[in-house]
């Protein structure tokens, strides 16, 4: 015997089931209606993650050149200012050999 709970083909006939109407209802009411674009831009990226798999090659390339030459543009500058600053100091009797 089937489950009196279970819809049967017949009910479809009208229509719908109450209860099938009753959740087209409510997938209406949840659901806002949205426009349809075509040639939509596409949304920007909501990570990191995201951003980084969006790169063209060219643009990993580019990365790849820039970012070794500023760490080691860094490391040159951060040098610098090493060597300056202990000789200032060195010369103001702040620290000795």
């Amino acid at each position: 015997m089937p489950n009196p709970r279970w819809e049967s083909d017949d009910e479809f006939d009208d229509g719908g089931t109450p209860m099938w109407r009753a959740r087209q209802a409510a997938i209406k009411r949840r659901q806002s209606p949205r426009p349809i674009t075509i040639n939509a831009t596409p949304a920007p990226p909501r990570d990191l993650r995201e951003l980084w798999d969006r790169l063209t090659v060219a643009q990993c390339a580019l990365i790849g050149y820039f970012v070794p030459m500023f760490l080691m543009g860094s490391l040159i500058v951060g040098g610098a200012i090493f060597i300056l600053v202990y000789d200032w100091l060195e010369r103001h009797g702040i620290i000795h050999r």
